[in-house]
């Protein structure tokens, strides 16, 4: 075995053994020791006014089995591509309007009048509680 590839096989142990040591990280002795794992929350980014928040605040939509409407992904088990939006009628209202559903579905003739249809009953819902909350006096 010739001086260069001693070390090269050198060099290729020393990033293995480096690599194991990032992996059993308690064992290693010079790096600190994390005790606490902390729970990474997913992240999506809003197609209506394009904030990321964390995944549980967003609607997921996506296209159906035809390819050709946009479904309202409640459980979000829905298979392809999906997109996401606040459930706020001004974010889906700026998703329509801008077609960024289709966009970020790559399907630029889909049918969004379920994601619409979403936008008014939540414009309905957001009314009836500000009627309620003002207790129908005026």
């Amino acid at each position: 075995m010739t001086q260069v590839s001693q070390r090269r096989l050198s060099a290729r142990f020393a990033a293995t053994v480096e690599s194991l040591c990032i992996l059993a990280e308690p064992t290693c002795p010079g790096r600190p020791q994390t005790t606490s794992v902390r729970a990474v929350t997913p992240e999506r980014t809003c197609v209506g006014c394009r904030a990321t928040a964390p995944q549980d605040q967003l609607v997921r939509v996506a296209l159906d089995s035809s390819g050709l409407v946009v479904v309202v992904d409640e459980q979000r088990r829905t298979p392809g591509r999906g997109a996401y939006v606040h459930r706020d009628p001004r974010c889906i209202t700026q998703a329509v309007k801008r077609n960024a559903a289709q966009r970020a579905l790559r399907a630029p003739r889909a049918d969004v009048s379920a994601l619409s249809a979403l936008g008014s009953a939540l414009s309905a819902e957001e009314a009836a509680l500000c009627e309620k909350g003002s207790g129908g006096v005026e």
